[in-house]
Order: structure tokens, then sequence, then C-alpha cells
């Protein structure tokens, strides 16, 4: 591979002397200045290759699917996922007058976690302004946060497919929760 060997008269206008980096054209007096064609590659190849990697990451962004999981399937690896939860409403379901937050609990037969609505989200239009009550099934999409104590909480960012309520009528359907 050839070395590139650069001095600093190479980034430097021949005409008027100021710096002006790797340009073949000098901003202040307009003059031609030459660089070497390996100079003048490699920026064209680093030009490619960013937009090939914008394309890549923006096609695997699309083909990612949310993974479904069960309360039981929780453990330290999954701290900070975002996963898709499917199960009934367990309890009361509590709303913050401090920060607007709605919590409850879902037991999906596996187990029960905490769920945290975060405010942004407590009104979701997926319900069809349906109050969430004990035995209501419904999926959420959000990340599961380990707290210090060791317990899961599952912290809800939408709503996914369809809410049931608990004698099985459908209620409202959405959009991925994405």
């Amino acid at each position: 591979m050839p070395q590139i060997i650069l001095d600093e008269n190479d980034s430097l206008c021949p005409s008027c002397e100021r710096y002006i980096g790797f340009v073949t054209e000098c901003p202040y007096c307009d003059a031609d200045s030459y660089k070497g064609s390996l100079i003048v590659k490699m920026r064209v190849m680093t030009l490619l290759i960013a937009v090939a990697g914008s394309i890549l990451l923006g096609l695997s962004a699309l083909c990612h699917s949310i993974p479904i999981l069960t309360v039981s399937g929780i453990g330290a690896s999954a701290n900070g996922r975002i996963v898709r939860l499917s199960g009934q409403i367990d309890g009361r379901v509590t709303a913050s007058e401090a920060d607007g937050n709605i919590s409850f609990n879902i037991k999906d037969g596996t187990g029960r976690i905490k769920v945290i609505v975060d405010s942004t989200c407590a009104q979701m239009p997926a319900l069809g302004g349906q109050k969430l009550k004990q035995g209501m099934r419904l999926s959420l999409v959000g990340r599961i946060s380990l707290g210090d104590d060791g317990r899961a909480r599952f912290l809800a960012r939408g709503m996914d497919g369809d809410i049931l309520d608990v004698s099985g009528e459908e209620i409202s359907k959405s959009g991925n929760g994405r």
C-alpha cells in the first residue's frame, strides 16, 4: 500500500500561501491547488462508505422486529431491551397526580410485572377513550428496567395490536406501537 507523505506546504495555497486544507481550489484567490489523486480518491471512498453504512443501518432497523417476552423470561440480560409484553391487568390501575404516570401489574400466565406508562403515553389513542381496568387484556411495547432491588419493571411506550376487555369484546385496534 502506498504511503502518503504530506508536508505542511500541501495544505497551503500555491498563490496566496494561506491555509486551505485539502480543497482543490483556494477559497480566497480561486487558484487551483494540485492535490494528489490518492487524496481525492480517499475523499470519494469515505463518502461512499458513509452512504452505504447509512443505507445498511436503515435497512437493519426496518427489518428488526420487536421480540415477544414472557415475565418468566426476564433476566439480567433483558435489562434495557425493547420488548413486546402481552397479558392481563391484575389489580388496581393507579395514576400519579404529581407526574401523570399510570401504573398497574400485568400477569401473562408465567408471572407478574409492574408496568409504568409515562405521562407522555398515558393518553393512549389505542384505548379509544376507555379507561384501563382490572382484567383487561392488552399488548404493550416498552423497555425492561431492572431496579437496584433486582425487581423488574416494564416502562411502556405504546400499545400494540388489539386491546380486549375481560369479556373478550374488542375495544379498539392500533398500530404496532413504534
